[in-house]
């Protein structure tokens, strides 16, 4: 009778060390998830500084060119219109840049 109940016993500890085990090696797959996620969100937040960066560059190379009605493109509307659709209240650039852009 008393060694059945240390069987037992023994045999419950085993079956927590299993469970235990277990349960470390999934904190240690998540751990390891959430440092690749935070890896990928440093990229991402590079990148995106880096995108804005290169569209203040392009929205001050554009600004020397004239619109069809004559009038010079502004950093400021080309930056709002950045995202707007051709066609969808934007005005087309000309290919022909302002004098001050030739002198």
């Amino acid at each position: 009778r008393v060694t059945d109940i240390i069987a037992d016993i023994s045999a419950a500890s085993q079956e927590q060390s299993s469970g235990i085990e277990q349960v470390n090696v999934a904190i240690t797959q998540m751990d390891e998830g959430t440092q690749q996620n935070a890896a990928l969100v440093e990229e991402a937040t590079a990148a995106a500084r880096s995108m804005e960066q290169q569209a203040g560059q392009l929205v001050q190379t554009v600004s020397v060119f004239r619109v069809q009605d004559g009038s010079r493109t502004q950093p400021q509307a080309a930056a709002a219109h950045a995202g707007a659709q051709p066609g969808r209240g934007t005005r087309r650039l000309s290919v022909a840049p302002t004098a001050d852009a030739l002198a």
